[in-house]
Protein backbone atom coordinates (compact mmCIF):
# COMPACT_ATOMS: atom_id res chain seq x y z
CA UNK A 1 0.00 0.00 0.00
CA UNK A 2 0.94 3.53 -0.41
CA UNK A 3 2.80 5.81 -3.26
CA UNK A 4 6.46 4.64 -4.30
CA UNK A 5 8.65 5.86 -7.21
CA UNK A 6 10.51 3.43 -9.24
CA UNK A 7 13.79 4.90 -11.17
CA UNK A 8 15.09 3.34 -13.72
CA UNK A 9 18.08 4.51 -15.73
CA UNK A 10 22.11 4.69 -15.73
CA UNK A 11 23.73 7.25 -13.09
CA UNK A 12 26.19 8.98 -15.74
CA UNK A 13 23.20 10.05 -18.09
CA UNK A 14 23.82 13.52 -18.34
CA UNK A 15 26.87 15.48 -18.29
CA UNK A 16 26.19 16.75 -14.71
CA UNK A 17 26.73 13.16 -13.79
CA UNK A 18 29.49 12.69 -15.57
CA UNK A 19 31.92 9.51 -14.39
CA UNK A 20 35.36 11.40 -14.20
CA UNK A 21 37.97 8.69 -15.43
CA UNK A 22 41.91 8.91 -15.23
CA UNK A 23 43.59 8.48 -19.01
CA UNK A 24 45.20 4.58 -18.57
CA UNK A 25 47.00 2.28 -20.87
CA UNK A 26 45.26 -0.55 -18.91
CA UNK A 27 41.14 -1.71 -18.25
CA UNK A 28 38.67 -0.48 -20.62
CA UNK A 29 35.90 0.84 -18.34
CA UNK A 30 32.39 -0.98 -18.97
CA UNK A 31 29.52 0.58 -20.03
CA UNK A 32 26.04 0.73 -21.21
CA UNK A 33 23.40 2.71 -23.26
CA UNK A 34 20.78 0.24 -22.72
CA UNK A 35 18.51 2.43 -20.13
CA UNK A 36 19.96 5.97 -21.25
CA UNK A 37 18.09 8.65 -22.61
CA UNK A 38 18.91 10.90 -25.97
CA UNK A 39 20.95 14.36 -25.07
CA UNK A 40 19.81 17.76 -25.74
CA UNK A 41 20.80 21.15 -24.99
CA UNK A 42 17.74 23.30 -24.61
CA UNK A 43 15.47 22.70 -27.04
CA UNK A 44 18.08 21.13 -29.99
CA UNK A 45 19.99 18.09 -29.89
CA UNK A 46 23.58 17.85 -29.36
CA UNK A 47 25.65 18.36 -32.36
CA UNK A 48 29.51 16.73 -32.78
CA UNK A 49 30.28 16.68 -36.23
CA UNK A 50 31.89 18.21 -38.90
CA UNK A 51 29.10 16.66 -41.19
CA UNK A 52 26.39 18.04 -38.90
CA UNK A 53 25.33 14.23 -37.59
CA UNK A 54 23.72 15.11 -34.71
CA UNK A 55 23.74 12.38 -31.61
CA UNK A 56 20.82 11.18 -32.41
CA UNK A 57 20.87 8.28 -30.00
CA UNK A 58 20.92 7.31 -26.16
CA UNK A 59 24.34 7.93 -24.73
CA UNK A 60 25.82 8.13 -21.84
CA UNK A 61 29.19 10.66 -20.00
CA UNK A 62 32.44 10.86 -18.82
CA UNK A 63 34.57 13.36 -17.84
CA UNK A 64 38.66 13.74 -17.90
CA UNK A 65 41.40 16.57 -17.01
CA UNK A 66 43.40 18.13 -20.02
CA UNK A 67 47.31 16.38 -19.32
CA UNK A 68 48.62 18.83 -21.80
CA UNK A 69 48.91 15.75 -24.37
CA UNK A 70 47.08 13.68 -26.81
CA UNK A 71 44.09 11.70 -25.70
CA UNK A 72 42.39 9.35 -27.47
CA UNK A 73 38.60 8.22 -26.65
CA UNK A 74 37.86 4.22 -28.15
CA UNK A 75 35.24 1.82 -28.23
CA UNK A 76 37.10 -1.04 -30.51
CA UNK A 77 36.78 -3.68 -28.86
CA UNK A 78 35.22 -7.31 -28.75
CA UNK A 79 33.23 -5.96 -25.59
CA UNK A 80 31.43 -3.62 -27.57
CA UNK A 81 28.10 -4.65 -29.10
CA UNK A 82 27.12 -2.02 -31.15
CA UNK A 83 27.53 0.87 -33.43
CA UNK A 84 28.97 3.38 -31.12
CA UNK A 85 29.40 7.64 -31.63
CA UNK A 86 31.98 8.97 -29.05
CA UNK A 87 31.64 12.75 -28.64
CA UNK A 88 34.26 15.41 -26.76
CA UNK A 89 33.21 18.29 -25.58
CA UNK A 90 34.79 21.23 -23.21
CA UNK A 91 33.18 23.66 -21.65
CA UNK A 92 30.56 23.86 -18.70
CA UNK A 93 27.32 20.98 -18.70
CA UNK A 94 25.06 24.13 -19.46
CA UNK A 95 27.69 25.33 -22.58
CA UNK A 96 29.19 22.25 -24.49
CA UNK A 97 31.87 23.00 -27.36
CA UNK A 98 32.20 20.07 -29.23
CA UNK A 99 36.04 19.41 -29.54
CA UNK A 100 35.76 16.23 -31.67
CA UNK A 101 33.40 13.35 -32.77
CA UNK A 102 33.60 10.19 -34.45
CA UNK A 103 31.09 7.88 -35.68
CA UNK A 104 33.14 4.90 -37.30
CA UNK A 105 36.50 3.79 -36.92
CA UNK A 106 37.34 2.04 -39.45
CA UNK A 107 40.20 0.44 -37.95
CA UNK A 108 37.79 -0.92 -35.75
CA UNK A 109 35.47 -4.33 -36.35
CA UNK A 110 32.06 -3.50 -35.10
CA UNK A 111 31.20 -0.36 -35.63
CA UNK A 112 33.64 1.22 -32.99
CA UNK A 113 34.48 4.72 -32.87
CA UNK A 114 37.95 6.39 -31.88
CA UNK A 115 38.54 10.06 -31.49
CA UNK A 116 42.08 11.63 -30.32
CA UNK A 117 42.48 15.32 -29.23
CA UNK A 118 44.78 17.55 -27.37
CA UNK A 119 43.94 18.05 -23.95
CA UNK A 120 44.95 21.20 -22.55
CA UNK A 121 45.87 21.23 -18.59
CA UNK A 122 43.32 22.67 -16.76
CA UNK A 123 40.42 21.84 -18.80
CA UNK A 124 37.87 18.94 -18.32
CA UNK A 125 36.48 17.41 -21.30
CA UNK A 126 33.07 15.56 -21.38
CA UNK A 127 32.99 12.41 -23.51
CA UNK A 128 29.24 11.35 -24.71
CA UNK A 129 29.47 7.39 -25.77
CA UNK A 130 26.39 7.22 -27.73
CA UNK A 131 25.37 5.53 -31.47
CA UNK A 132 22.67 4.65 -33.90
CA UNK A 133 21.63 1.75 -31.28
CA UNK A 134 21.98 0.79 -27.61
CA UNK A 135 24.05 -1.47 -26.04
CA UNK A 136 27.27 -2.36 -23.85
CA UNK A 137 30.74 -1.11 -24.47
CA UNK A 138 34.47 -0.75 -23.53
CA UNK A 139 35.64 2.52 -23.35
CA UNK A 140 39.58 3.05 -23.16
CA UNK A 141 40.74 6.96 -22.48
CA UNK A 142 44.80 6.65 -22.98
CA UNK A 143 47.35 9.37 -23.97
CA UNK A 144 47.67 8.83 -28.00
CA UNK A 145 51.04 7.14 -29.05
CA UNK A 146 53.12 10.03 -30.03
CA UNK A 147 51.70 12.62 -27.36
CA UNK A 148 55.14 14.10 -27.26
CA UNK A 149 57.38 16.60 -28.69
CA UNK A 150 60.81 15.18 -27.45
CA UNK A 151 60.07 12.03 -29.76
CA UNK A 152 58.25 13.33 -32.99
CA UNK A 153 57.43 10.15 -35.71
CA UNK A 154 57.05 11.07 -39.60
CA UNK A 155 53.67 11.96 -40.73
CA UNK A 156 53.13 12.27 -44.33
CA UNK A 157 50.67 13.30 -46.03
CA UNK A 158 48.53 12.56 -49.51
CA UNK A 159 46.78 14.08 -52.28
CA UNK A 160 45.16 17.18 -52.87
CA UNK A 161 45.80 19.41 -49.48
CA UNK A 162 42.60 20.65 -49.38
CA UNK A 163 40.38 17.54 -48.68
CA UNK A 164 43.05 16.22 -46.20
CA UNK A 165 40.55 16.23 -42.84
CA UNK A 166 41.91 18.29 -40.22
CA UNK A 167 43.23 15.72 -37.17
CA UNK A 168 45.51 16.86 -33.81
CA UNK A 169 48.58 14.92 -34.16
CA UNK A 170 51.85 16.25 -32.43
CA UNK A 171 55.10 15.22 -34.63
CA UNK A 172 56.85 16.02 -37.64
CA UNK A 173 54.96 16.27 -40.90
CA UNK A 174 55.84 15.74 -44.83
CA UNK A 175 53.56 16.26 -47.77
CA UNK A 176 54.20 13.36 -50.60
CA UNK A 177 53.43 14.36 -53.62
Amino acid sequence: KGNFELALGVDNDICQTAIFLVPSNSSPVMGSTNLATIDKIGEGELNCFQSGIAVGGPGVWYSVAGTNSLLRASTCSSQTNFDTRISVFEGTCEELTCVVGNENDQSCNGGGSSVSWFATQGKTYFILVHGFDVGNFALNVDEAENSSCSTPQPFFLTGDPQTIVSETFVGEFFLNP
